[in-house]
């Protein structure tokens, strides 16, 4: 059965597990397998459970001429990428401890950008400039979300929701060899995402429009 919603999902599941006294559970493996999808990207040879980075949003706002930050913006994961509307490049971007040094007392134009607890700038902006911040987002939720509820895993890369899911559940029922096999296919999968959307991304966009953009 192809995988479209919250409920085809859950489907597959039970499909899998050949078990139909498990479905109380089924939540708490999606909510497991949206925070692995939160996490860093890693290699499918890594130990380790990786993200997935699949979905960019673009919020555009005006900067303050008061404060040398702006606040994370909804669903953020991490950076992509800082502009100040009109200008040809991007902020270059910059550790947080290179931005430290990097800072600037008084005001003037931003040149280099962070991510703390906030999105920082190596100087309070002189003027109120129009900016637009890329960065990448994750999934909404299908826990407690109705049957037939979808986001951007479920639409695009089904099977890496399936995969987590089944890890945690042949986990829960301590069934390790199951357990094992599907984080491997996870891994795999997960990897696969990634660089599909990546390769998607470039591909699509002109040379002259990736050019402007400093990846952290």
């Amino acid at each position: 059965m192809p995988i479209t919603t919250k409920a085809t999902l859950e489907t597959e599941i039970g499909n899998w597990l050949h078990r139909t006294d498990l479905t109380g559970q089924y939540e708490e493996w999606e909510q497991m397998a949206e925070e692995v999808f939160k996490g860093e990207p890693r290699k499918p040879t890594d130990p380790q459970m990786g993200g997935l980075r699949i979905a960019i949003t673009r919020a555009t706002g005006t900067l303050s001429t008061s404060e040398p930050y702006i606040s994370k913006p909804t669903g953020f994961l991490a950076g992509y990428s800082f502009r100040l509307t009109g200008l040809p490049k991007s902020l270059a971007y910059v550790s947080p401890e290179a931005i430290s040094l990097a800072s600037q007392s008084g005001s003037g134009q931003p040149r280099f950008w962070s991510v703390a607890d906030v999105i920082l700038l190596d100087v309070t902006p002189d003027s109120a400039y129009a900016y637009e911040f890329a960065y990448w987002t994750h999934p909404v939720t299908i826990v407690g979300a109705a049957s037939s509820a979808t986001n951007t895993v479920i639409d695009n890369y089904p099977l890496c929701y399936l995969a987590a899911c089944l890890h945690f559940a042949f986990d829960y029922i301590g069934d390790n060899e199951n357990a094992s096999k599907w984080l491997g296919r996870y891994k795999v999968y997960a990897d696969n995402a990634n660089a599909n959307f990546n390769a998607q991304r470039f591909s699509s966009a002109s040379v002259a429009s990736v050019q402007g953009y400093s990846t952290p």
